[in-house]
Order: C-alpha cells, then structure tokens, then sequence
C-alpha cells in the first residue's frame, strides 16, 4: 500500500535541535485556522477534502539562520478519527518523497481507513500545493507532457529537459525564495514546530514522536 512508503516521522534530534530557540518571538512558528481551501485539485472533486476537516496554516521563517528574514505558510489538514474513543496521539502524515503535498492524498487515504483511531494531520511541505508560496515548475511540467513525442534517450532531449529545470529555477529564484532553504532539513524542523504549535492550540493534542514508518 502507498502509504507503508510514505515518511509519517517525528526524528527526535531534529525535535530537539527545531525546537530551541522557539522562545524568541522572532522566531517562533505560530498556526492559524481557516478554511479548508475548495476545490482542493480543480477537476477533481472526488479529491475534495474531507467535510470533517479542519485546515489552517503553520507560519515558519524560510530560513531558520535568518531570524528577521521572510516568513512562509504550510497547509496543514487535520482529519478527526472516526472512533468515539480516539487514541491521543495522531497521526502525522508527510507525502514524499521527500517533500510532497498531502493535501492530494487526504480523501483516498481517509477514504482507506487511515483515521479509524487517530486524529491524522496531512502536511503541504514547503513550496507544495496549498503552501505559501507555491514552489510550481511549470517548466518543466511542459517539458514532460511534450515528452510523449519526442526521443526519450537523445542527447537533445536531455538538452531540453535542463533548459527546462534552469528555467524553473532561474523564474523562481527572481521572485525572491530563497531556494536553498528548502529541503529535508527544513522540512523536519517545520513538522518539530508544527507539533509545538498544535499542542499549544486549543482542542489539538500533542504530536509524539514516534516513527510509525513501520505501519
């Protein structure tokens, strides 16, 4: 099942190392509800989130060196158990990888039982999907779909393919992100400060953590 490939994990050297500091306010990671966004994947209802589900966004700066830097969004989805005596500790459930949405993968995995026990807390990691902002690479997204009709091993074809990345990339880089900063490293101290913020947030439990890549 996809979802035994999927890194749902907690690592408590990051916990540590993300969640120092978390005093200052400059720093400090804060999360806002509000609504889930609709449609979540134009053309897709069935993709639709959850009536159930409650979204919001965590706030984190985009480099942790650079506390007076710019600050971004993540959307985070919580979906509640289905059981009328849930178990404490939910879920966290990170779509990579690494670095995916989660946000494209809550009704199936709901829709497969997922939340039967637990609260499950569906993640965009930076720059996907519903974050802010949105990372997308329209470039080399046509190069794929042009891909069909032209030859997959040519040198030519490799030519257009890394134009179209530097592409991206240079496009991107123009808006002002700081590309750097996102990667896996930052991407664990988001879920370390995710978990800090939601246990601070009325009606929201705690995050363990817990490595439930063996589910």
């Amino acid at each position: 099942m996809r979802s035994l490939k999927i890194s749902v994990a907690l690592v408590a050297a990051y916990l540590t190392t993300a969640c120092s500091g978390l005093g200052q306010s400059d720093s400090e990671a804060f999360y806002e509800a509000t609504s889930c966004p609709k449609p979540n994947i134009a053309g897709f209802p069935a993709l639709d989130f959850p009536a159930n589900a409650q979204c919001g966004y965590l706030s984190v700066l985009e480099d942790r060196a650079k506390p007076e830097g710019r600050r971004i969004r993540i959307l985070v989805t919580r979906v509640p158990a289905v059981s009328a005596t849930p178990k404490p500790d939910p879920i966290v459930y990170l779509s990579g990888g690494p670095g995916g949405a989660g946000s494209f993968e809550v009704a199936f995995m709901v829709g497969h039982g997922i939340n039967a026990e637990r609260d499950v807390i569906f993640v965009d990691q930076r720059g996907t999907h519903h974050a802010d902002p949105l990372l997308d690479c329209r470039e080399f997204e046509q190069y794929i779909y042009d891909g069909v009709s032209i030859p997959f091993a040519a040198d030519s074809t490799t030519a257009i393919a890394a134009a179209s990345v530097k592409a991206c990339r240079d496009r991107l880089a123009a808006t002002g992100v700081d590309l750097a900063a996102y990667n896996s490293t930052e991407n664990a101290a988001d879920i370390a400060e995710l978990r800090v913020a939601l246990a601070s947030t009325a009606g929201m439990s705690t995050v363990s953590p817990t490595d439930r890549n063996s589910r």
